[in-house]
């Protein structure tokens, strides 16, 4: 009987959860040991995706006689850790920080606005709603990658005052309109008949409650107020305000 040679591809490295093809010959039967993260034991090609590192011995035999025998070590690069952090929701008229952690080199490769790609704890800055992914890359060049959701909301309020005090006594002396999120505050001020009193294309100061540079009477005074909130529309608002010196 011929004799029989075994013979293997050599030593190989992956990255843990990576898998390789071995190649044995030398004859026509197989078996492999151990069979842990293997495909198959039986064949001379089989997938190896050991958990850890492990050396291999295949036995090859003609029909089960003359065996011969060889190895393989298949080294295993354990994963970087890496954690993008819980999802976030921001409004946008705030700062926006992801901060990932982990082990090796970090990076974020995927998201809109960010200032540092490098950077695990980086500033974004963003209008939109997205994903972002950041990879771990260990010194084996094994490479391990997660993600966050980022919510961006638009949210702002507005205060129109109902009532103003215009009696010289530096406290609620203007109609002003404020709030948070918004801009371009246009104000108009009309009396009970219609006839318009005031107007501001973008708020500055405020209705002092004077009309030709006479001080109106108390009243009650129909306002429209235009302003543009933080995702860009434009909105408008009406209503009444009392001037009472």
């Amino acid at each position: 009987m011929p004799q029989v040679t075994a013979s293997v591809n050599n030593s190989v490295v992956i990255c843990e959860g990576e898998s390789v093809k071995l190649n044995a010959g030398g004859s026509n039967t197989y078996v492999w040991a151990p069979s842990e993260g293997l495909s198959s034991s039986t064949t001379p090609q089989p997938y190896a995706s050991p958990s850890v590192t492990t050396e291999y011995t295949v036995y090859v035999s003609n029909g089960g006689q003359c065996s011969s025998k060889a190895t393989v070590m298949v080294k295993v690069h354990p994963m970087p850790v890496v954690d993008a952090g819980p999802d976030l929701t921001f409004n946008s008229d705030e700062p926006m920080y992801l901060n990932a952690k982990g082990t090796g080199t970090l990076s974020w490769i995927l998201g809109d606005g960010i200032l540092c790609h490098v950077c695990p704890a980086s500033q974004i800055i963003t209008n939109n709603s997205g994903v972002y992914k950041i990879q771990a890359l260990s010194e084996y060049g094994c490479r391990a990658t997660d993600e966050v959701n980022i919510e961006i909301t638009h949210d702002y309020s507005i205060y129109i005052p109902n009532i103003f005090t215009p009696n010289f006594d530096e406290k609620n002396e203007a109609f002003l309109v404020y709030g948070v999120g918004i801009s371009n505050i246009e104000v108009t001020i009309f009396d009970r008949w219609g006839e318009e009193l005031y107007h501001d294309e973008n708020q500055t100061k405020g209705w002092d409650g004077t009309y030709n540079n006479e001080l109106c009477k108390n009243d009650v005074y129909v306002y429209l107020v235009k302003f543009t909130a933080l995702d860009g529309k434009k909105h408008t608002r009406t209503g009444h305000v009392t001037l009472m010196k």
